[in-house]
């Protein structure tokens, strides 16, 4: 037999690039919002911290962690959405606003799936790093494919298996390169903490007054907008990484389907448990 015959097509990493965004100027509405929503979530989702960074160390009420959690449940369902409509307008099919409305059955498979994902790729790289370099790639589909195929989380990570098998390299580039995206919000929020850094300290010097209501820390309009500056761009990067992901995960999906059930791709993938 042909070796050759039996390697999976190349996933064009530019390709990926350009549908993401064409997927996303097709109908913008829905990335818009979710932009909208991950920026007022990361600058009030915990109380007010990330407008206030000395605010976190009075320690956090209850309200603040109903606040955060209904913030987190709400970004899943609309996130969920997204990457429905982001799937589409990869595969040049018209997207409306229904399409982001996702059932409690369908949220709840693909946020396990999500979430099953990211804890074998944690575990993997708590003892080995190969390991956990292997299960971030091999499951990294599973959120789109229950997304798309509406499979439970289980089916989820096996229909990943199947269509990343032979991408790894491709898969893994694309990944950092979506990695990037957040280095720049990183890096102005690492730099409005340094800059509270005194008063942070002179809060942990004075016992916590803050969590007696005393003032403890000026307000300082520079870190504040340094914060949202953060804010802004780590939801862009969070928007941009779940277009990017959409088109990633289509072109996976097309080069698997390509190949045919009788193919010798498609056997070598099929043949994994």
């Amino acid at each position: 037999m042909n070796t050759a015959s039996a390697r999976p097509a190349k996933v064009s990493v530019d390709a990926v690039l350009t549908s993401a965004l064409r997927a996303f100027l097709a109908f913008p509405g829905p990335g818009l919002a979710y932009f909208a929503l991950m920026a007022v979530w990361t600058c009030a989702g915990s109380g007010g911290g990330a407008l206030d960074p000395a605010s976190l160390m009075a320690g956090p009420s209850s309200f603040d962690f109903i606040v955060w959690l209904a913030g987190a449940l709400l970004i899943g369902w609309v996130m969920c959405g997204l990457a429905r409509v982001a799937i589409a307008g990869v595969r040049g099919e018209e997207a409306t606003w229904n399409d982001t409305i996702v059932s409690l059955s369908e949220y709840f498979h693909a946020a396990t799936a999500l979430g099953t994902w990211i804890t074998l790729a944690m575990f993997g790289f708590l003892f080995f790093v190969v390991p956990g370099v292997l299960a971030f790639l091999i499951w990294s589909q599973a959120f789109c494919c229950a997304i798309d195929f509406k499979e439970s989380w289980t089916a989820a990570l096996g229909h990943s298996r199947r269509i990343t098998r032979g991408h790894h390299g491709q898969i893994l580039g694309v990944m950092f390169g979506i990695a990037m995206l957040f280095v720049p919000g990183t890096i102005v929020s690492a730099s409005a903490v340094w800059n509270s850094a005194p008063d942070l300290e002179a809060l942990l010097g004075s016992g916590f007054p803050a969590a007696s209501g005393q003032a403890a820390v000026a307000f300082d309009p520079a870190v504040v907008a340094t914060m949202l500056l953060a804010a802004v761009l780590g939801a862009a990067a969070q928007t941009a990484a779940s277009y990017i992901g959409a088109a990633l995960y289509v072109a996976l999906q097309d080069v698997y389907a390509a190949a045919g059930p009788d193919s010798a791709v498609a056997r070598n993938q099929s043949s994994l448990p």
